[in-house]
């Protein structure tokens, strides 16, 4: 075989080249940058690099767009809103509040029941609400008004009406006659 191989050397190059094989150039070869396998792999790895790349800008874009759209519209409905009409009308500025008496009755039989109130006391004049807020004496008129009364008066409506109205005179006369226009309930509980 080997013999057979020789020959057939010579016969492609016997018409161009000497007969003597050691004078023969090697057979060039044409060039080929990378063998076909390798091709195919490093095509793969750029494919998967390019997808992978792509994912993560799809993945950002949206991200950032979303964004940028809640952001667009939690802004536009605090400002397009236009505001309830109820709540600016029963915001008064001649309005103070009295919160947390916290009131005992005793009955007799040694059982204690709690009443539990806070007043909006409106005002004629635009007198300062810290100044009706704060005030001790105002206070203590007010519990001991309430005090007075009997538990079983203040379950009934009525009951609650007379101890506003006395309330409201009591009001008057530590403020100046005039100034309190209502006295209301903002929480009324018996316990």
């Amino acid at each position: 075989m080997a013999r057979k191989a020789k020959l057939d050397i010579l016969e492609i190059h016997n018409d161009q080249q000497p007969t003597d094989l050691e004078s023969l150039p090697p057979p060039e070869l044409e060039p080929e940058s990378l063998p076909q396998p390798l091709k195919t792999r490093l095509h793969k790895k750029l494919i998967v690099t390019c997808v992978i790349v792509t994912s993560v800008c799809i993945i950002a874009g949206g991200g950032v767009f979303f964004w940028m759209k809640a952001g667009k519209r939690n802004t536009a409905s605090l400002s397009d809103k236009p505001r309830p009409v109820a709540v600016t009308d029963v915001t008064r500025h001649n309005v103070a509040n009295l919160d947390n008496f916290v009131i005992d009755y005793r009955d007799q039989g040694d059982t204690i029941r709690i009443a539990i109130f806070a007043l909006a006391v409106e005002l004629n004049e635009p007198v300062k609400k810290d100044v009706v807020e704060n005030q001790v004496k105002l206070r203590g008129d007010i519990y001991t008004l309430s005090k007075r009364r009997s538990l079983g008066s203040l379950f009934s409506p009525e009951g609650r009406e007379t101890l506003k109205s006395e309330i409201a005179v009591e009001l008057d006369k530590r403020l100046g006659a005039g100034v309190v226009k209502a006295v209301y309930f903002a929480k009324f509980y018996i316990l």
